[in-house]
């Protein structure tokens, strides 16, 4: 794991892993409406 699993102020969460290979993936979210849901 590079980037520990982290939610954003913009509505996204996200994480960053390395495979044995050497490989880096990036997965994650969106919602859009996440400034509506804290307000």
């Amino acid at each position: 794991i590079l980037q520990e699993l982290i939610d954003r102020d913009y509505g996204s969460r996200e994480f960053i892993c390395c495979d044995p290979e050497g490989n880096v993936w990036s997965f994650g979210t969106y919602w859009p409406k996440a400034d509506e849901a804290a307000g």
